[in-house]
């Protein structure tokens, strides 16, 4: 993929009026999770830092790999919003499963540790499906992976039920809502202030090491609190707009295209059919003329203070003529409150998406 990216070159577009536009790509390989980041960046294993290398053993020693260099192609490839949420959940859960008194160890190799956290996770489970209805690493039938998903993570994040979660699983609390406060920021798709964000990452993580030494930070939740900033330095949009979500919520699409839109005698026109079906559903003039009925069905939830400040202050130009200036004002230097009314979030989305187009 990427050596098509390199190969593409810039094409010229002669218009009625005789003017010429060059237009030049310029792809990001951004809808992908972190399976996929480790075999491109050549990382030894799953468990190891695609970015920086870190092993587990040394993730919690947060000046040593805050000290290391990361090429800037490695932090093009973004955050992955979509799939840290599902992390994060599955970091949580791992932590509170060996949270025992008389385990409390990364990895347990001792028979009476592991029935120990055997019957944690069991009494976990139970209390969750029972007081949250939330199943947690449940393994689904024909291998469709575990229970674990966007949906279950965020609810078990959400205010409602965040603070009966934390009790459940036996977790510090703040831990939670920082988490849940750097995700919910990451896929807002509003730009973030990376030194903000950074220093933010950068208090949880040493209160985290604090408080649970014994249990090494997972690679996906070190990108997330290490990384970060450099990462959202280095991307030209905001990490939200770059998120994976895309891809993932076409595979309902590709199902349905099919088993009702596509011709079964053989496999090779399946695919064809279905490759078909999918460029005419993501072609451009197409999109643009649902895009208002999909936007008036997207939920839309307010952002907390604790998100807006780690907004970043930006302005945008606006051509109403009522306006007199050149741009308006959005957010606050302070950033200590965040309030986007009907137009000026409308006036955002248009130039969001005009300048992926």
């Amino acid at each position: 993929m990427e050596e098509q990216i390199n190969k593409l070159l810039p094409f010229s577009v002669q218009t009625s009026q005789g003017n010429t536009l060059k237009i030049t790509c310029d792809l990001w390989l951004t809808v992908i999770d972190g399976k996929v980041l480790s075999v491109i960046t050549d990382s030894i294993s799953y468990a190891n830092c695609p970015l920086c290398g870190a092993k587990p053993s040394e993730m919690n020693k947060l000046s040593l790999v805050q000290d290391r260099s990361v090429s800037e192609e490695k932090l093009r490839y973004g955050l992955s919003p979509l799939h840290a949420w599902i992390r994060v959940l599955e970091f949580l859960l791992r932590l509170s499963y060996k949270n025992h008194p008389n385990v409390q160890k990364w990895r347990v190799s001792d028979p009476d540790q592991k029935k120990i956290v055997e019957k944690t996770k069991q009494t976990i489970q139970k209390c969750l499906l029972e007081e949250l209805n939330l199943r947690v690493d449940f393994v689904r039938p024909g291998g469709a992976g575990t229970s674990n998903d966007g949906n279950t993570a965020r609810k078990a994040l959400s205010d409602v039920h965040r603070k009966k979660f934390a009790e459940i699983l036996g977790l510090e609390e703040w831990l939670l809502n920082d988490l849940h406060t750097v995700l919910v920021a990451i896929s807002s798709g509003l730009p973030l202030s990376a030194s903000k964000f950074g220093t933010f990452c950068q208090e949880i993580a040493q209160r985290y090491v604090k408080v649970y030494p014994w249990y090494f930070m997972p690679s996906a939740t070190h990108k997330l609190l290490v990384h970060g900033e450099a990462i959202i330095r280095t991307s030209l949009l905001p990490v939200g707009m770059l998120s994976e979500q895309a891809g993932e919520s076409c595979n309902k699409l590709y199902k349905r295209f099919r088993e009702n839109h596509s011709r079964k005698n053989s496999r090779v026109n399946t695919l064809t059919d279905v490759f078909n079906r999918c460029l005419e559903s993501s072609d451009q003039v197409i999109s643009f003329n649902t895009l208002a009925d999909r936007r008036c069905k997207m939920v839309k939830i307010p952002i907390n203070s604790e998100v807006a400040a780690l907004l970043q202050a930006y302005e945008v130009e606006t051509s109403d003529d009522s306006q007199n200036d050149d741009h308006i004002s959005i957010i606050d230097q302070d950033c200590s409150e965040l309030v986007l009314d009907c137009e000026i979030e409308d006036l955002l989305f248009t130039k969001s998406v005009m300048y992926l187009s």
